[in-house]
C-alpha cells in the first residue's frame, strides 16, 4: 500500500538531484499516503532538480496544497505546469477548485475561466461533469441563464452516461425557463442528438436494458422513417435477447 511505499522511501531519502525519478516516488507515495506537507517537500525538490520531471512535480504540489487548503500555493503551482504537459489540464481543475474555494469575486472569475479551459481541453473526461456542474453554479449566481445552461447541455451531449447526469438535468430543468428563446432553441435541437449519442453508447458498452427502456422512450420522440427513428429501432431489435417480429418491435412505441 501507499503508507508501506511512504515509509521505505522515507527510509531511504532518494536525493533528487543524482535520482530524480526515485524522488518522484517519495513524493507521490506521500501525497497518495496523505502526507501532503512532506510531499510538497520533496515535489518542490525535485521540481528544482530535475528540469524533466518539473510539470509533473509541480502538478503534485497543486494537488497536495488543495489538500491542505493553501490555495495560494495550489495556484502557484498549477500555473507552473507548462502548457501542453499531459499533467498541465488537471492542473487547471485543481486551479479552478482552489479560486472557487478562495472565493474572492476576482478568484470566481479566474475559477470560470479556468473551469472553462479545463472543459474545452477534456470535454469528454471523467471530471468534465464536475467541473460543468461547478461552472455551471458560479454561472447562476450571477444570474447568466442561458451560459449556465448551454454548459448543463454540453454534458448532455458530451457525457451522457456521467454519474452527474441526473444532477446536471435537475439543473438543467430549473435554468433553461430562465434562458432567452434562442438558447431555449439551441438546446431543444441539440435534444435528438443527444439521444442517438446516449443510445450508441449504451449500446456499444452491452447495456442491452437500458437501450431497451430509453430506446422505447426515445422513438416515441422521433418523426416515423426518420433517420434517428430508423437507427433507434435498429438499436433496439439489436438489443433483444431473442429475435423478435417487427410487430413486437412496434410495441415499443406505444
Amino acid at each position: 500500500d501507499w503508507a508501506t511505499a511512504f515509509s521505505l522511501l522515507e527510509a531511504s531519502q532518494p536525493d533528487p538531484g543524482a535520482s530524480p525519478h526515485a524522488a518522484f516516488a517519495h513524493g507521490w507515495a506521500a501525497h497518495r499516503s496523505g502526507q501532503h506537507e512532506r510531499a510538497v517537500a520533496i515535489m518542490g525538490a525535485v521540481a528544482s532538480s530535475s528540469p524533466l520531471l518539473a510539470s509533473d512535480a509541480q502538478s503534485v504540489i497543486a494537488e497536495a496544497a488543495f489538500a491542505l487548503g493553501d490555495d495560494t500555493q495550489v495556484v502557484t503551482a498549477a500555473a507552473s505546469v507548462e502548457r501542453g504537459h499531459p499533467a498541465h489540464t488537471r492542473a487547471v481543475f485543481v486551479m479552478a477548485s482552489a479560486l472557487e474555494r478562495a472565493g474572492t469575486p476576482a478568484d470566481l472569475g479566474r475559477a470560470e475561466r479556468a473551469y472553462r479551459a479545463f472543459i474545452k481541453a477534456s470535454p469528454r473526461s471523467k471530471a468534465a461533469p464536475s467541473a460543468a456542474l461547478a461552472l455551471g453554479a458560479l454561472l447562476e449566481k450571477r444570474s447568466a441563464w442561458d451560459e449556465a445552461a448551454l454548459v448543463y447541455n454540453d454534458v448532455v451531449s458530451n457525457t451522457p452516461l456521467a454519474s452527474e447526469l441526473p444532477d446536471v438535468l435537475e439543473r438543467l430543468s430549473r435554468v433553461k425557463p430562465k434562458a432567452n428563446a434562442s438558447t431555449r432553441r439551441i438546446i431543444s435541437e441539440a435534444t435528438h442528438s443527444q439521444y442517438m449519442t446516449k443510445l450508441r453508447l449504451l449500446f456499444r458498452r452491452h447495456r442491452s436494458e437500458q437501450v431497451l427502456t430509453d430506446g422505447a422512450r426515445y422513438l416515441k420522440s422521433f418523426s416515423s422513417g426518420s433517420t434517428e427513428y430508423c437507427e433507434a429501432l435498429y438499436l433496439v431489435a439489436k438489443s433483444h435477447s431473442k429475435p423478435v417480429s417487427y410487430t413486437h418491435l412496434r410495441a415499443h412505441e406505444t
